[in-house]
């Protein structure tokens, strides 16, 4: 006798293959947990459970993993930031102001893409935000480094002192890096891949961010409220720091100047 084994029922819904975890998730957890949980209680024993089964949740468990994995990191990179702008600079005032502005640039990017460009936080953009990340910190640290650099190289006390030397050592160097960075990224804007759009569009105003906020936010606050002096500076990590760049001077210098001994002696006829 011939018996029914299995039977499907299919149906379509607004959820787009392309949609971000944000949109597709909850219309998972309605079917998953209260639809077929209705209909499996009232289900007699001999049919057995009804189960759900599409194309659109295979990324679903992977994309979740990638989301949080990007707060994962999030909260590993801003202190290793920290961390680094305190090493490299040797000063309090400057490494908070720093990583303000760095926070303030990842903030904003995001901020763009959900509220602007209408992309709520999905697989592309957290891989993309990755990016981000290392751009923001790119150009604030540059400046930053030669504000230490201002303060234990050229002996400059006055904070308006060190942000021109910096600005006129770096200012050029930073605004030529964004347009070859952005240029390049341009050219994905030639791709067919809606990905890769999407991706030079990303790095684009990534670059845009960094450089307002390096120059109209970082430079400014550093006029207003940089160290002058020896304020904020961590006395060990500029001891260390100076004895290691003194060692490397004395060693360099030895070896383009190369001792030449002479002998003394006595010659009798």
């Amino acid at each position: 006798m011939d018996q029914v084994r299995f039977a499907a029922i299919g149906f379509r819904t607004t959820v787009e293959h392309n949609d971000p975890y944000s949109i597709r998730y909850p219309v998972y957890e309605l079917m998953e947990y209260e639809l077929l949980e209705a209909v499996n209680e009232d289900a007699p024993d001999s049919v057995g459970n009804a189960f759900q089964a599409a194309g659109n949740w295979c990324w679903l468990d992977s994309e979740r993993g990638v989301i949080q994995t990007l707060w994962t990191g999030f909260a590993i990179t801003f202190p290793v930031a920290f961390a680094v702008l305190l090493l490299s600079t040797g000063n309090v005032i400057v490494t908070f102001f720093a990583i303000l502005s760095i926070f303030l640039i990842v903030g904003n990017v995001l901020g763009f893409f959900n509220y602007a460009m209408g992309w709520p936080l999905g697989f592309l953009e957290a891989v993309v935000a990755v990016v981000v990340v290392g751009f923001s910190i790119d150009y604030v640290l540059h400046l930053a480094h030669m504000l230490e650099e201002a303060a234990t190289l050229a002996k400059l006390m006055l904070r308006r002192e060190r942000v021109q030397y910096a600005l006129e050592n770096m200012g050029t160097t930073i605004v030529a890096g964004a347009i070859t960075t952005a240029g390049s990224a341009s050219f994905m804007f030639l791709c067919q891949v809606y990905g890769f759009n999407k991706m030079a569009i990303m790095i684009c105003t990534t670059i845009m961010f960094s450089v307002l906020y390096t120059f109209l936010f970082f430079v400014p606050a550093m006029m207003l409220f940089g160290p002058e002096y020896e304020q904020g500076n961590v006395t060990f990590i500029n001891t260390v720091c100076n004895a290691i760049f003194s060692t490397s001077k004395k060693s360099n210098g030895n070896k383009g100047n190369p001792s030449v001994g002479t002998g003394s002696g006595s010659s009798g006829r």
